[in-house]
């Protein structure tokens, strides 16, 4: 009986210690990061009695009243007979950011307090783009290496991008984060590959990630088709004559991404007839006497020989029996 009334006796010994001679954070204050522009408050609610309490912001005193009228985005808010000393942040800003202390003065025996709070100011990205004129980008197919950037800016902290193809896949690519005047970050993202067909036409998207967009990341994104460029075959010309009346030149390229594009060095060759993997042109011409010896040029281009300046041409000279045209 005497060892249960001692154990009662220290109990009740130690309940009325931490009520009367030690204070402590009933809530405190923990790290908050928040967007631009919404209010925030930092929790501090104490036990009670406690010491006197003021706020720090990155070690600078702010002094113990409620009202702080130097900075007037900023005040202590809540009940302070019920221990509420809650830092109301209104409208925050990129200067908000930083560590704020709730610190409590030593209280009879009690030890001082001090809990710090890390506050984030998060700015979601804006304006992605990809660094290219079009949303095409031609490259040639025998090309070593090829590159193409994407760039956001204007995000705290910096975005994350990631490349994509149309059926999902992420590609790997280098990303480089740039600061800003502003305090907010740009960051590029390259996409490095070798040029071959299997790129042409395909679609790559350029995706945002950052905190802020986590509900609406597929609302910030960019994409571009890949055009790949080879060159068209030389062009074949063929003659097909008729009773030495009249002759047809027929000109033939293959292969070549784009198609080739024919031209005669005359204007009244047929049109173009283009089938799987070549093109065709033809000239007809009556003959005169003035027709012998004429040379004609049958001339193919495409986007790759005009981005490396090179012209393919295919001529032919033309033999007229001067008596056969004049008897006709």
């Amino acid at each position: 009986m005497d060892k249960s009334k001692k154990k009662k006796s220290i109990f009740y010994s130690f309940k009325d210690l931490s009520n009367s001679e030690h204070q402590y954070y009933r809530i405190p204050p923990h790290d908050i990061s928040a967007l631009i522009g919404t209010n925030v408050t930092i929790p501090c609610v104490l036990s009670l009695p406690h010491g006197d309490v003021q706020w720090t912001k990155d070690g600078l005193a702010l002094g113990y009243e409620r009202n702080l009228s130097a900075f007037p985005s900023w005040s202590i808010i809540g009940n302070e007979q019920l221990g509420e000393f809650n830092f109301f942040i209104e409208s925050l800003k990129l200067d908000d950011e930083g560590s704020f202390a709730c610190e409590v003065s030593p209280f009879g025996d009690a030890m001082a307090l001090k809990q710090i709070a890390h506050i984030r100011t998060l700015v979601p990205p804006r304006n992605v783009r990809i660094n290219h004129a079009t949303n095409v980008v031609s490259i040639k197919f025998d090309e070593q290496i090829s590159q193409i950037e994407c760039q956001v800016d204007g995000a705290k902290p910096a975005a994350h991008l990631k490349w994509l193809n149309d059926s999902g896949h992420e590609y790997p690519a280098s990303s480089r984060i740039f600061s800003q005047s502003d305090q907010l970050f740009s960051t590029i993202s390259t996409l490095t590959f070798v040029p071959s067909m299997a790129f042409d036409r395909k679609r790559f998207t350029c995706q945002v990630e950052h905190e802020t967009l986590i509900d609406n990341i597929h609302n910030l994104q960019t994409s571009i088709e890949i055009q790949i460029l080879s060159p068209p075959d030389h062009p074949i010309v063929t003659m097909h004559s008729s009773n030495g009346s009249y002759v047809t030149l027929s000109c033939r390229s293959y292969r070549g991404h784009p198609r080739g594009v024919l031209t005669w060095n005359q204007m009244n060759s047929s049109a173009e007839i283009r089938g799987n993997d070549f093109v065709e042109s033809n000239l007809t011409i009556v003959l005169q006497p003035s027709d012998n010896n004429q040379t004609h040029s049958c001339r193919v281009n495409n986007d790759y020989l005009e981005s490396i300046g090179e012209i393919r041409q295919t001529n032919i000279t033309l033999t007229v029996d001067c008596k056969r045209t004049k008897d006709f």
